[in-house]
């Protein structure tokens, strides 16, 4: 479907004469600015998260929730249950097509709209180290922690009878480059406690303290993956919870939200989150401005989605990472004509602010208040019909990423408008 890729907001750095007083007072309403008669800007690091619509024609007028199970507008994509850290800072796991607004764990700071490419835990019992799946030798273990859930008995505690005791579980699967990770926190001694995925021939230490964290070990590339614990000195104990073992996908190497599993290794499929662009003031083939503010999780730069307004792939404006850039670009492309990208090269796994403003022959991009060169010969894509974050605008693989803000305005803003939107 067509798509329109457009970023997360910024502060408000410019306007239209007008002041409708629709949405005042909102998030939405400060992200895309009182004076501004026509837009969309939808605040994910809101307190409550915030989607406002401001249309001159009345019609389309909408304040309130983003998305659709809380009568909003946004439908989220994915088709599996899913985890994601809550507002009170434990890990909960939300229903199939059910958005997931982030937030750091321990805490509940909230972070932003949390997408995600697919991943697979096969890591069995990944929170019952009781189960015979796991080959405990001088290690004892007991369900009998409250997990980092905040639910009593969902963790385990193993304990050491004897120096250098282990815990491993062995996975049958084809070589593939794979992340392990898992939660742990100290509960007595002080030995150091190791981990591995190749059956221990590398052992890596990781850090248990006294309150809950999520460990990982460095990406290793094998077949028949044998991971687990280590722990140095007998008598002391861990509290251990979402042991995961997954694949990373070529274009992304970090280590995905956690996957509970039990008798067999599970799937989380990828997502994104979609508007049409019925319900909102874009007007196909016209002028306009987008500006997306978000946090990258991948370290790689292959191409990929970040966010598109598209029909299909190749019609479409989209953000997309260049893994020849590397960085990220605007493109504009339709079957007949060739992309027009504004290089605006960012580093991935850090937040950034960006901007795009179109109009035929006049194409312009800002990143964090640096304005790129622009580009003055191309046409608007026309057909679109869908807003996506985390949209496959290049033929190519999704990113991962967290989405913070995001404004559509349907007009070309000034270049000192886009630099005012990404300070």
């Amino acid at each position: 479907m067509p798509i329109l890729a457009m970023g997360i907001g910024l502060p408000f750095g410019g306007s239209a004469s007008i002041a409708p007083l629709f949405g005042a007072g909102s998030a939405g309403s400060n992200l895309l600015g009182y004076n501004e008669p026509s837009g969309l800007a939808v605040d994910f690091m809101a307190a409550t998260p915030d989607l406002l619509i401001r249309d001159p024609s009345s019609t389309l007028n909408y304040s309130g929730a983003p998305f659709t199970i809380d009568g909003g507008k946004f439908t989220t994509t994915r088709t599996s249950t899913a985890t994601r850290i809550n507002a009170s800072g434990f890990i909960e796991t939300v229903a199939t097509g059910v958005s997931r607004i982030e937030h750091v764990f321990g805490t509940g700071v909230r972070r932003g709209l949390l997408l995600e490419e697919g991943r697979t835990n096969i890591a069995l019992w990944c929170s019952d180290l009781t189960n015979a799946v796991w080959a405990k030798t001088s290690i004892t273990a007991a369900q009998n922690a409250t997990g980092p859930d905040g639910i009593a008995n969902s963790a385990s505690t193993i304990t050491a009878t004897g120096a250098n005791g282990t815990c491993l579980q062995t996975v049958t699967t084809a070589s593939a480059a794979r992340g392990q990770s898992a939660y742990i926190k100290r509960d007595t001694g002080t030995g150091n406690i190791d981990m591995t995925m190749d059956g221990g021939t590398t052992w890596t230490p990781v850090t248990a303290t006294g309150v809950w964290s999520r460990v990982t070990i460095p990406n290793q590339t094998l077949a028949n993956p044998v991971f687990g614990f280590r722990m140095a000195v007998s008598g002391d104990a861990i509290a251990v919870y979402g042991v995961q073992n997954e694949a990373l996908q070529t274009t992304a190497v970090f280590i995905s939200s956690l996957i509970p599993t039990t008798t067999v290794a599970v799937a989380r499929v990828s997502e994104t989150a979609q508007l049409l662009t019925s319900q909102f003031p874009y007007v196909d083939g016209t002028p306009g401005t987008m500006v997306l503010e978000f946090l990258v999780l991948d370290s790689s730069v292959a191409n990929g989605g970040v966010a598109s307004i598209r029909l299909s792939v190749p019609t479409v404006i989209t953000f997309y990472v260049s893994g020849l850039t590397p960085g990220y670009v605007l493109q504009m492309a339709s079957a007949a004509a060739a992309q027009e990208a504004l290089g605006a090269a960012i580093g991935l796994g850090s937040s950034a602010k960006l901007a795009a403003a179109w109009s035929t022959n006049d194409f312009k991009g800002c990143r964090d208040t640096v304005l790129t060169t622009g580009d003055t010969s191309g046409n608007i894509p026309t057909g679109l019909t869908t807003l996506e974050f985390r949209g496959n605008g290049h033929s190519v693989a999704n990113k991962n990423l967290i989405v913070k803000k995001f404004t559509f305005i349907p007009r070309r803003l000034t270049n000192a408008e886009l630099q005012a939107r990404t300070t």
